[in-house]
């Protein structure tokens, strides 16, 4: 079971800077998604291991194919993060491990557009669509 974190979150506030409160409420959405994909994971992982099924091993690879999904979308937030002067200045205020955390964030969003891309390409092809043509191949190379 991971270990989270629950802040109330204060709407007055969050409505003085509706750019920066609409950041972060993605943000909070897509930590809560990843988190609830992985919880179901390791769910189906500990299933598998008492009782193997094609089932459970289906359902593992769903859970990351919407990992993935949902990292993809969060790497957008965080370049929004970036371009917000507001949510900046708060970051800074944060504790070191806060900071250290988003400037590994960072580094993934400079460093890997080409990384992103094929992660949104997994996205659309595998993780929210079912395309023809590649049902079709990977029935003729089985």
């Amino acid at each position: 079971m991971s270990r989270t974190t629950t802040i109330m979150s204060d709407y007055q506030k969050m409505a003085q800077q509706p750019d920066a409160a609409s950041i972060i409420l993605k943000l909070m959405m897509a930590c809560n998604d990843m988190q609830t994909a992985n919880e179901a994971l390791s769910y189906w992982k500990e299933k598998r291991v008492q009782q193997p099924t094609g089932r459970a091993h289906g359902a593992g690879m769903y859970f990351i194919r919407l990992q993935i999904s949902h990292l993809s979308e969060a790497l957008k937030i965080i370049k929004k993060i970036k371009q917000n002067s507001y949510l900046l200045n708060l970051l800074n205020r944060c504790d070191g491990n806060t900071q250290n955390a988003f400037s590994q964030l960072e580094k993934v969003t400079k460093n890997t557009d080409e990384i992103h891309n094929k992660m949104i390409q997994l996205r659309s092809n595998i993780g929210f669509h079912y395309l023809e043509t590649r049902s079709e191949e990977w029935i003729k190379k089985r």
